[in-house]
């Protein structure tokens, strides 16, 4: 496998369709039955899109004095 090989191939196990699933076996597993994944890494949903940019919604949290976190404002990224 080459860098340019696994590239090639991320938007679409990155992407929906495909079944949500964010364990790495059980995606490997599915891709080898010839199945469509959409992955969930360990950080939510990552979309990439057609210029391989990652594209999504961000939040930005701020820290309250009872210590909860409470969010201000989301991005989203275009």
């Amino acid at each position: 496998n080459t860098g340019e090989a696994i590239q090639s191939k991320l938007r679409e196990v990155a992407n929906a369709p495909g079944e949500e699933v964010s364990d790495v076996c059980q995606a490997l597993k599915l891709l080898q039955e010839g199945k469509d994944i959409n992955y969930q890494g360990a950080s939510g949903n990552v979309d990439i899109d057609e210029n391989g940019d990652v594209v999504g919604v961000y939040d930005v949290w701020r820290v309250e004095e009872d210590g909860k976190l409470k969010t201000v404002e989301q991005i989203k990224l275009q």
